[in-house]
């Protein structure tokens, strides 16, 4: 018999309490293992709840992780994840009892170590486009100013970088120098993240001849460029119609939706050089096929003179 003066004296020694103890053990021993969670870590997990200002996320560590809502949100204001979705982010805050993750770190104002930290692991930081000039776009990143280079602000052919002025993007810090005061920024990181399996897609719906939805982006006398997401593609002229096309202007225009046939892709290095091939016509069968049904001999058919050549 116990003694009142021990320690357990006072535990109740019940089955139910023993029965408690191996669910709790079981479930310690079956228990993920933690996320890692720390700053500029990439995290992804499911939305488990929408709360009024933030949606929280489990990402399999010991806490969920909260973003903003404001990150989630389309360009009507509307939340665009639900409960059950898949979201990805970086760790911003990983402090006891505090796990926030977000698409970019977007502090007003930043100090010089926070800086060197987002350059160390690539962490995007969000920064607003305050100006232009014939090198780049400058940036203003963490209350501190900062300098894209052209050739990093896209992986598509840019024409024209005002188009970008005044809007809010994500970039990597991908040089400091001069204690902070000089920031060179780049997107292309964040745009080649995400194009191998972009490309992959492509070369699967090649094989399946599928058609997709593009916009055309550019004209050349050789062709159409054609935005595809992520990567432009090439319509040549041969491609763009089964009769001759000479006047590429007169049919299409910047900006106009066309639907293509991915015929093939030239993987190149980097990534953002790879050439895809497209064609408009194909998506439509080839009349030549039918012609045969279509015309037959003695039949009397109205035409259109498209050109002149000589005999």
């Amino acid at each position: 018999m116990q003694d009142k003066k021990h320690d357990n004296f006072f535990d109740e020694d019940t089955e139910q309490k023993s029965s408690e103890q191996k669910l709790m053990d079981m479930v310690d021993q079956y228990a993920p293992k933690q996320t890692s969670v720390e700053k500029g870590a990439k995290v992804s997990g499911k939305v488990v709840r929408v709360g009024s200002s933030h949606v929280f996320v489990d990402i399999g560590a010991k806490n969920q992780a909260a973003m903003k809502l404001g990150e989630l949100q389309n360009d009507e204001g509307e939340l665009a994840v639900q409960e059950g979705d898949t979201v990805s982010g970086y760790v911003v805050s990983g402090t006891e009892g505090e796990l926030l993750i977000s698409k970019s770190m977007v502090s007003k104002s930043g100090g010089t170590e926070e800086l060197y930290d987002a350059m160390k692991e690539k962490l995007p930081v969000s920064g607003k486009i305050t100006g232009i000039n014939k090198g780049g776009l400058n940036v203003k990143i963490m209350g501190k100013r900062a300098f894209c280079p052209a050739s990093q602000v896209d992986i598509k052919f840019v024409d024209d970088l005002n188009v970008y002025f005044g809007r809010t993007m994500d970039f990597v810090i991908s040089r400091i120098t001069e204690g902070g005061r000089n920031i060179v920024v780049s997107r292309v990181p964040l745009l080649e993240g995400d194009l191998e399996e972009r490309l992959a897609q492509l070369e699967k719906e090649s094989e399946e001849k599928k058609t997709i939805r593009g916009t055309v982006s550019r004209l050349a006398p050789f062709g159409l460029f054609v935005d595809i997401g992520q990567i432009e593609g090439l319509v040549h002229i041969s491609e763009v119609a089964w009769d001759r096309v000479e006047n590429l202007e007169e049919l299409f225009e910047v900006g106009q939706q066309v639907d293509v046939v991915v015929l093939g892709l030239e993987r190149k290095s980097p990534l953002r050089d790879t050439k895809v091939s497209l064609s408009i016509k194909q998506v439509e069968e080839d009349p030549w096929t039918t012609v045969a049904d279509r015309f037959t001999a003695g039949t009397t058919v109205e035409g259109t003179v498209t050109r002149l050549a000589d005999s």
